[in-house]
């Protein structure tokens, strides 16, 4: 077994009902009480659908009463009139039934789905650092929210209409049973028939649906690592290659996604050809009966028909719910999978001992051996023995990769040594209560708290240690020697050549680099044991402001027909899906009215008696059979065309999406709606959701919209005045409650949508700084965050939810109102003699089969909207333009004379987002060919700022910046940016091997293995020579698998000097012509550092090439042609180290604050 399957929780192979029906356990009482009020009403309310027939039955019977001259014209308007009150009660009762199971079960579903995340989120956060390791970080920070809303979507609505359809399936026949037994239990054989198809599909597709979620949760994990990282994509160019890896995921998942068009289209076709066939049984047995005495009236056989009409198609609605609800149980599985993982090193445990007492402070590492989960063949740590004394400061030092850090992970029980043991005040650690021990023992910057406390201080800075009380020098995971400075000096071993090295001053008795005159504010708890670290990698968790919101909310609002007609016109790949869609469509729209006149026809045999009644109704049970026989055509080609519309179009728009967002400039990530955590997000949700819209709903619309304009047209030219009464009092209104219906869900849809990302944002920050969350114990702190978030979404969609359900329910009403207009108004209208029986029943079946046609699009309309919305956001993105981007205009600028000047002139700059705080005041500079320029100065004052201009993340508020004497605004950034390398001070690398990281550095290098991918290939001999400029070949070289070694996710399996190391050569390899160096060496340790530095130093005396290196550690720049002090956004000194050394100002008092000689 692996690592990763150490680590790994398993996916669940439970049955997919196990797992829907474990969401359930996630309500609380008071959501319990909901649901179960709201399944009581969608009961009642499918027993209302079903009651129906018996109107109808009564009404046939009552009109051939009437047309064989046994109810006399007033009589028989009098019975039309009370048959038409019972629908006007039935309309009644459905409207206060429809309100309440859809409005609190879709209120519940948000509660329900609410916990959930939370219990995922508190799940993760519970895991040990090594789960972390593996990458998975950026997954579990996105499927709290993608799954999530797959599971809302199989819990809400969708449920309360299987609840419904199921009641009016049972109600239907049992009503069918008591008119008529012997006719129903012949016709009761669709109903197994349909439940095996439904069960067979449904088990099939939920294998499928899981591979599906499992791609897409690795196609998230990587488009979170690629969207914390766009400095680095933009200044690389790497977008191209690395939105072409992520479409691997993608693709993955697409292949899997077609397998399920067969099966779908197969589960369609065949659920509807059992409808009709089972209409034909039931009229050709129904009559063989009538005609044989064994049935009285002919309203029986239309109870039952209608009966077994109704039950039929409610079980066929299964069908398009049963892949939400395969969906939703799959996502909730996935979340389980995380939710039932017991840690390793949990800390949110009770469990432990909590002293009640102070701590001493005194902590052993007794025969410590270790070595990462993720690496387990890599021992870090060998029989490693150290005692660090209460109350005193110990240091440790050494190379990068000699364990100094790791000591760090085991004190905060990170992870747990393999052997060994690690005790404070003579407690072994593993019997504490972790997050007691955590609040007492903090990671954090070293600072005046930690006088009178045990410090541990992992340093690469020596003159920050010079005054501990004992300094431990470490290599490959042993202690070589320790000691005071002093001593250690005197000593001249391993410390006192590093001091050398680093050019401290031995001597000089006004270090201010102490501990107690360290600048940082601290704990100042007096029984803490601090552990601080000099150099942290991680900040703290931020929050979000609502100023200066993303433009896209004053983004005009699109609306289906437009979606619709953009989203084909985008696709033209999909030509013949989209044909098959329509025809299908076309084919399965004309069988409501083509029902609506095989119906009407129907009733004259009625009027017949004998073997004439026989032989015609075996010509029209036939008819049913032809159907029947259209319906497996149309609707296997509607069910296989549009998965593959809806999956391929899922594919495109998450690739584009990525994309899209990758080419905007800074500006719009530093909006605080675009989090990463929010836009992975958007990735997943909103591709997600206009999935589910060109899926089988595409159909359903275009099916619905031509059913409600046949049926409509087929009443009115049968009988105009009946079908323009009905029509026009009927429609208008059903129409009208529906398109508010849809206003309403589509503001709920994106105010939960803009929760959802606020949400992911707190989700994927915390992940992202998991080690940061854990050393504060600050889990609690998060998930009140998360929670809090969580509850506003819930809070928010409340009111406008339990309105916008009043317009659902009368959608749902009102067919049953006009169907009663149509019963009163159409029998006076042939008791007058003003229409023909015929005529009659063309018209009102073509108006009742239109209604429950416009009914049933409404209930669909939560998916619709939710795709209305993504559509508007994809669309919105695609056509958002960057303000730094290739043009027509400049396409061909580049530098003119390959980068060999920079000039500065009166550069001034405030970040957009901040136009009144100014940054940059003033610049002026000049920079030529060959020459090194340092900047420094005091935090806040420009120089990253001035870094990222030139880099042309950002263009000047006024001035210019001028490269061969063309200004900078003027170039095309692509060009530009292909002579530039940049090094951060935070190294970014990616998933993937050390030779795709560095292979990045190349424009559009190969970093797969795809077909699909052209580039210029990388050898391994100029990765070799980048890496040994960096003083990187030797430990890439050490590595089990060498360059193929997997960096992880972040770069999570490397040290921090290794990854910045690795991100030195992926600079170098490009051969900049101006060189960015952002405290480029910080993370490295002092031999490293000396040896990168002499390779950057000898870098910058390449006469062809600019260097510009922003610092803190002098050492680092004194040979610079010039020095440049920034202070306050100004240039206060510039001149070479001896000469600002000389005028004895803001530089000289720096160098001596840092003791440089």
């Amino acid at each position: 077994m692996t690592s990763r399957q150490r680590i790994l929780p398993r996916v669940s192979h439970l049955l997919p009902v196990v797992s829907y029906a474990r969401i359930f356990r996630y309500a609380k009482p008071s959501e319990y009480s909901l649901q179960i009020i709201a399944i009581f009403a969608a009961v009642a309310s499918g027993a209302g659908i079903a009651l129906q027939n018996l109107i109808f039955g009564d009404f046939i019977t009552t009109v051939t009463k009437f047309s064989t001259d046994r109810l006399s014209p007033a009589e028989f308007r009098d019975d039309a009139a009370r048959l038409a009150l019972y629908f006007v009660y039935l309309g009644v009762g459905r409207f206060f039934l429809s309100y309440i199971y859809n409005s609190l079960l879709t209120y519940a579903a948000h509660c329900i789905t609410r916990n959930i995340r939370r219990e995922y989120l508190a799940a993760a956060l519970r895991q040990e650092v090594a789960f972390f390791d593996l990458g998975t970080g950026g997954s579990v920070a996105t499927q709290a929210t993608s799954n999530g809303r797959l599971i809302h979507g199989g819990i809400s609505e969708k449920l309360a209409l299987t609840f419904q359809g199921l009641s009016a399936f049972v109600t239907a026949f049992i009503i069918a049973f008591v008119v008529q037994w012997k006719l129903t239990l012949i016709c009761l054989c669709i109903a197994p028939a349909t439940l095996l198809v439904n069960g067979a599909a449904a088990g099939i597709m939920a294998g499928y649906e899981t591979q599906i979620l499992t791609f897409h949760a690795q196609a998230n994990s990587f488009a979170e690592g690629i969207l914390s990282s766009v400095r680095t994509i933009h200044a690389f160019g790497m977008r191209g290659p690395l939105v072409s890896k992520f479409d691997q995921y993608l693709a993955d998942a697409h292949a899997v996604g077609k397998k399920i068009s067969p099966l779908f289209g197969l589960l369609l076709s065949t659920e509807y050809c059992i409808i009709y066939l089972g209409y034909g049984l039931a009229f050709w047995q129904g009559v063989r009966m009538l005609a044989r005495g064994e049935i009285d009236e002919p309203g029986e056989i239309f109870t039952v028909l209608l009966s077994v009409i109704i039950a039929a198609t409610n079980l066929t609605m299964l069908a398009p719910y049963s892949i939400d609800f395969t969906r939703a149980a799959t996502a909730a599985a996935k979340l389980f999978v995380l939710i039932d993982r017991n840690s390793r090193i949990d800390p949110l445990a009770s469990t432990g001992e909590q002293p009640s007492e102070s701590i001493i402070g005194e902590v052993e590492l007794n025969n410590i051996t270790f070595s990462y989960p993720t690496r387990p063949g890599v021992t870090v740590l060998d029989d490693f023995s150290l005692k660090v004394p209460a109350g005193k400061v110990t240091a440790l030092v050494g190379p990068s990769g000699s364990g100094k850090s790791t000591i760090i992970g085991l004190l905060e029980r990170w992870y747990n040594p393999h052997s060994g043991s690690i005790k404070i005040d003579g407690r072994p650690i593993d019997d504490l209560n972790l997050h007691w021990l955590r609040k007492h023992v903090r990671l954090q910057a070293l600072d005046k708290a930690s006088k009178g406390r045990t410090t541990i201080v992992v340093a690469h800075k020596l003159a920050t240690i010079q005054k501990a009380d004992n300094i431990v020098v470490m290599t490959d995971g042993r202690i070589v020697e320790q000691g005071t400075h002093e001593s250690l000096i005197q000593a001249d071993g391993v410390y006192s050549r590093l001091v050398k090295i680093q050019d401290l001053s031995v001597d000089d008795d006004e270090s201010v680099s102490s501990t107690d005159e360290t600048n940082v504010a601290g704990n100042t708890r007096g029984d803490t044991l601090e552990i601080s670290k000099t150099l942290t990698n991680h900040s703290a968790l931020g929050t979000s402001t609502d100023q200066d919101r993303d433009n896209y909310a004053l983004h005009k609002q699109r609306g289906i027909l437009y979606v619709l007609a953009r989203l084909v016109r985008d696709t033209p790949e999909l030509l013949w899906p989209y044909f098959f869609t329509l025809a299908g469509c076309l084919l399965g729209g004309a069988m409501f009215p083509g029902q609506a006149i095989l119906l009407a026809n129907v009733i004259d045999i009625f009027t017949l008696t004998g073997s004439e009644m026989e032989r015609q109704g075996n010509f029209y049970a036939k008819m049913f059979i032809v159907l029947g026989g259209g319906c497996l055509f149309a609707y296997f080609a509607i069910g296989y065309a549009t998965n593959m519309i809806a999956h391929q179009l899922s594919h495109k728009l998450r690739k584009q999406s990525l994309d899209d967002m990758l080419r905007q400039d800074l500006q719009f990530f530093d909006r605080d709606e675009n989090t990463t955590g929010a836009l992975v997000s958007r990735v997943d949700s909103n591709p997600q959701s206009i999935l589910e819209l060109m899926g089988y709903n595409v159909s359903l619309i275009l099916v619905c919209a031509l059913n409600v304009t046949a049926c409509s047209i087929l009443a009115i030219v049968h009988s105009w005045n009946l079908g323009l009464v009905v029509v026009c009092a009927g429609l208008p209104p059903l129409v009208g409650a529906g398109y508010l219906k849809i206003r309403w869900d589509a503001k709920i849809g994106r105010d939960i949508s803009e929760r959802d990302g606020s949400s992911a944002s707190i989700a994927s920050e915390a992940i992202s700084a998991i080690r940061t969350v854990s050393s504060l114990a600050i889990e609690e702190v998060v998930l009140k965050r998360y929670s809090a978030e969580l509850d506003h979404a819930v809070a928010d969609c409340r009111r406008p939810l339990f309105t916008m359900m009043v317009c659902f329910a009368f959608t749902q009403a009102i067919e049953y109102w006009f169907m009663a207009l149509g019963f009163w108004y159409g029998c006076r209208l042939l008791s007058f003699d003003k229409i023909t029986i015929y005529e009659f029943f063309v018209a009102f079946l073509g108006v009742f089969f239109a209604g429950q046609s416009a009914a049933q699009l409404f209930q669909y309309s939560t998916s619709i909207t939710k795709g209305i919305n993504a559509a508007n956001y994809v669309f919105w993105l695609k056509g958002l333009q960057p303000t730094i981007q290739e043009t027509d205009e400049n396409r061909k600028n580049g530098p003119s004379s390959g980068g060999t000047s920079v000039d500065l002139d009166e550069v001034r700059f405030s970040y957009p987002l901040r136009p009144s705080i100014p940054v940059l005041r003033g610049l002026n500079l000049s920079i030529k060919k060959g020459q090194f320029v340092a900047f420094v100065g005091a935090s806040g004052c420009g120089k990253s700022t001035m870094i990222a201009l030139l880099e042309r993340f950002y263009d000047p508020s006024t001035g210019s910046i001028n490269i061969d004497k063309s200004p900078l605004v003027s170039l095309n950034p692509r060009l530009y940016r292909k002579l530039v390398g940049l090094v951060q001070q935070e190294p970014v690398l990616f998933q993937g091997s050390i030779r795709e990281n560095i292979a990045l550095g190349i424009d559009d290098p190969v970093v797969n293995t795809s077909p699909s991918v052209e580039a210029p290939h990388v050898s391994d001999e100029k990765i070799e020579s980048a890496l040994r400029a960096a003083n990187a070949w030797e430990f890439v070289c050490s590595l089990p698998e060498g360059l193929s070694t997997s960096a992880g996710s972040g770069g999570t399996q490397l040290s921090g000097g290794q990854r910045q190391r690795i991100a030195i050569a992926r600079a170098l390899i490009r051969n900049p012509k101006i060189l960015l160096l952002d405290e480029a060496t910080s993370a490295l340790d002092t031999k490293s550092e000396k040896v990168v530095q002499a390779a950057l130093a000898e870098a910058a005396k390449d006469s062809d090439r600019i260097t510009i290196a922003v610092a803190h550690r002098l050492s680092t720049v004194k040979d610079a042609d010039a020095i440049c002090v920034f202070h306050k956004g100004k240039i206060e000194e510039m001149g070479t180290h001896e000469e600002l050394i000389a005028t004895g100002g803001l530089y000289r008092k720096m160098c001596e604050a840092q003791a440089l000689d």
